[in-house]
């Protein structure tokens, strides 16, 4: 093959090459790609479907109910690897030395600020009230600043229920085996609020056909039609 052949395979996938790069260029203005000022995209799960950037209130579910689904298929294998990011802070072997922060051995269900031996609470921790149940150690790993203003601890937070579920199943078996939280309640949901719908319709319609069926009966024959004539029973040789 000589070099005028090679020009003309070059030169025809030269111009199909610029012929895509065109038509992507042409489509682009054709059908403008741009990002929607309210996104639709829909996160589903037990709770049904919320849009992206719903918030807890609209989603329609606490933390507490967040926490107590996930507790249920939670895996203490995968709490344990999750428990590597406090490793650097806490110890978790019964008697073990606290650290930074206080050893964590049976902490689920202990007295918030009470591991005995540690001193390095902060005042946050001391005065805080309760115990470290399943919803108020979610509420803490999840954001601790947000949970228990002014605390010190150096950690962000684990932002997945999963993995906090999976960490404190760990935790739970580390010494405290406290109960599984609660299945919460199912939430019904209102299909048609405003009684817009097709079940709405159809007994408008109901309604309406009932009313004009009414008003077809003649208010002469009330006592309808196989009432018996008084006037002839009571004259019957007239």
């Amino acid at each position: 093959m000589d070099s005028f052949e090679w020009n003309k395979i070059f030169g025809w996938l030269l111009a199909a090459m610029i012929a895509v790069l065109g038509l992507g260029i042409v489509t682009g203005y054709a059908f403008p790609n741009e990002r929607p000022e309210t996104m639709g995209y829909l996160a589903c799960g037990e709770a049904g479907c919320v849009t992206e950037d719903a918030g807890e209130e609209e989603a329609g579910m606490s933390m507490a109910d967040e926490i107590a689904i996930a507790m249920q298929d939670a895996d203490m294998s995968k709490g344990a690897n999750v428990f590597k990011k406090c490793a650097t802070c806490h110890t978790i072997n019964q008697g073990g030395e606290h650290k930074q922060g206080p050893n964590l051995y049976g902490v689920m269900g202990r007295d918030i600020g009470s591991a005995a031996g540690f001193g390095s609470y902060s005042s946050a921790l001391k005065e805080e009230t309760g115990s470290w149940t399943f919803e108020k150690m979610n509420e803490y790993i999840a954001n601790p600043r947000s949970a228990i203003p002014g605390n010190v601890m150096a950690f962000a937070g684990i932002s997945k229920a999963d993995d906090r579920a999976d960490l404190f199943a760990y935790l739970n078996e580390q010494g405290s085996n406290l109960p599984l939280p609660a299945m919460p309640a199912p939430v019904l949901v209102d299909e048609d609020p405003d009684g817009t719908g097709a079940e709405a319709a159809k007994a408008d319609d109901t309604v309406e056909a009932e009313l004009e069926n009414a008003q077809a009966v003649p208010n002469s024959n009330i006592g309808g039609p196989a009432a018996p004539n008084q006037d002839a029973d009571e004259n019957p040789a007239q």
